[in-house]
């Protein structure tokens, strides 16, 4: 991938990291928002690149990753403020934590893909489905299933036209 490619991407991490930050504090929820990310790499990324929807998935994963990262820390700053913990010991914790969390989630990876394939019965995946989809779909490059979506579309945003009276 080529490395404008992932500046861009930390540079949207920004600014849906803030818009996640923010929605988690109103609502509790830590929206993914990598789809958005995807819609404006989109836009950047030359259809003709052979590359291009794998460049959108792996760039749209950066900026989705660290928004939600950036999420969930300043959720846990939050509650660590409300019950009176020291900001300095939370991000040691969190630093540790993150150092711990990625050593203990490569051993597990590798425990369940040597037991389960992935994707398969046992271990889903379908978020990783949505972002191919997606991808493929701003991309222009052999969306699935156009003809079962556009008519389900177009029936329920019917309600929502304004027809001319």
């Amino acid at each position: 991938m080529p490395s404008y490619y992932t500046v861009v991407s930390i540079l949207l991490v920004l600014a849906v990291a803030m818009t996640g930050i923010r929605g988690l504090a109103e609502s509790d929820f830590n929206a993914g928002s990598g789809l958005a990310a995807q819609l404006v790499l989109a836009a950047i990324i030359p259809r003709s690149n052979p590359n291009s929807v794998m460049i959108n998935i792996l760039s749209a994963a950066i900026a989705n990753g660290g928004a939600n990262q950036a999420g969930d820390l300043a959720f846990d700053l939050k509650i660590g403020q409300l019950i009176g913990a020291p900001s300095e010991v939370q991000t040691y914790g969190q630093i540790i934590g993150s150092i711990f969390g990625a050593l203990v989630s490569c051993f597990t990876y590798r425990l369940f893909t040597n037991r389960f394939p992935v994707p398969g019965d046992f271990i889903q995946v379908p978020n990783s489905f949505l972002q191919v989809s997606t991808a493929r779909m701003v991309l222009n490059k052999a969306f699935p299933l156009v003809w079962v979506v556009t008519p389900w579309a177009l029936e329920f945003s019917s309600p929502f036209q304004q027809w001319p009276r």
